[in-house]
């Protein structure tokens, strides 16, 4: 919900939801709500936004987050290839960008 009418005196302050490609994570005092983004390349959406969250995306089957940024979104995707022989019992997987 946004801010559609602040409080006076002898009004409380009006609320309304958020429309279609916006959302707000909570309660605020905020006159507009946030704009709704597109998933970054090479991710797919995992849940659609709608008035109290902006989308969710994630990474493609076969591949992975490589980067996460401070609130946990992924940066960017990377390809899991199959596994590769490796001298070391610890390396299962190979890496690629």
């Amino acid at each position: 919900h946004h801010v559609k009418e602040t409080c006076t005196e002898w009004t409380e302050t009006v609320c309304q939801p958020c429309r279609d490609e916006t959302f707000s994570a909570g309660w605020s005092y905020s006159s507009k709500c946030r704009k709704c983004y597109p998933c970054r390349l090479n991710q797919v959406e995992k849940e659609p936004c709608n008035a109290t969250h902006d989308i969710v995306c994630d990474c493609p089957e076969g591949y992975t987050c490589a980067m996460r940024d401070s609130l946990n979104v992924c940066q960017f995707c990377v390809r899991l290839l199959s596994p590769v022989p490796s001298s070391s019992p610890y390396d299962y997987h190979h890496w690629t960008g």
